[in-house]
């Protein structure tokens, strides 16, 4: 086996669904040695009604170069919550990268208000390596498909977490926000990707977070609106 990633993947998302809208289907994308795989095979994404706005998704897939499962849910709110395991089983470093969009609905106008982050660990059966690779990101914001940019690109180069005896080794986890963000249009998408190079038989867990909202303004404006009519109803 070229190498197996057991990825477990908690997604909340935008969505606001009416009666005539189809499910929205998350994407999982997976690259690695050169190599890509979409979760958009049969099986691999599955999803069922929770009950009112919510969502559930699983699903796996077993293959002769790496094998892998995910589960998650979807929610009224633009948050994202990607967690996923990579374990390198061959004899050498390998890039991973693994990229997961969610369908949106209901706009957001520019500017909004952004919260990213993500942390690290790393384990193995002996000295491991996770790190960045060269000229990428460990974690990217991505909005309509595209990488947001500034200030949602964290962990460039130079960075790498060593575990010298095998035993979990952590960082982060690192954050930003509330900052300036961009609109989203209806229907859109968002996203998170993750890009690592992991040395032989290491194993490392990547959990991020993706949240965009209206800028306070308009929320506290939303506020002031609700005391004016608490206040006339007195």
């Amino acid at each position: 086996m070229l190498s197996r990633i057991a990825a477990v993947l908690a997604v909340v998302a935008l969505f606001i669904p009416v009666a005539s809208a189809q499910v929205p289907i998350p994407l999982l994308e997976v690259e690695w040695g050169g190599n890509e795989w979409y979760s958009g095979e049969p099986g691999t994404m599955e999803v069922s009604s929770a009950g009112g706005d919510v969502y559930d998704f699983t699903g796996g897939y077993e293959g002769p170069d790496w094998s892998g499962t995910w589960e998650g849910s979807f929610d009224v709110d633009p948050i994202i919550n990607f967690g996923m395991a990579v374990t390198n089983n061959t004899a050498m470093t390998q890039t991973f990268i693994a990229t997961l969009t969610i369908p949106t609905s209901g706009a957001i106008a520019p500017p909004s208000t952004v919260f990213c982050g993500t942390s690290v660990t790393i384990t193995g059966l002996g000295p491991a390596t996770v790190a960045t690779p060269a000229g990428d990101f460990l974690y990217r914001a991505l909005v309509s498909g595209a990488p947001m940019g500034p200030p949602c690109d964290l962990l460039p180069p130079p960075f790498s977490l060593t575990t010298a005896t095998g035993l979990p080794e952590v960082a982060g986890p690192f954050n930003v926000g509330p900052a300036p963000g961009p609109g989203l249009a209806d229907p859109d998408t968002i996203g998170i990707r993750h890009a690592f190079t992991l040395t032989a038989g290491g194993t490392a867990t990547v959990n991020s977070t993706f949240i965009i909202v209206p800028e306070p303004g308009t929320l506290t404006v939303v506020v002031m609106g609700v005391a004016a009519l608490v206040r006339r109803r007195r």
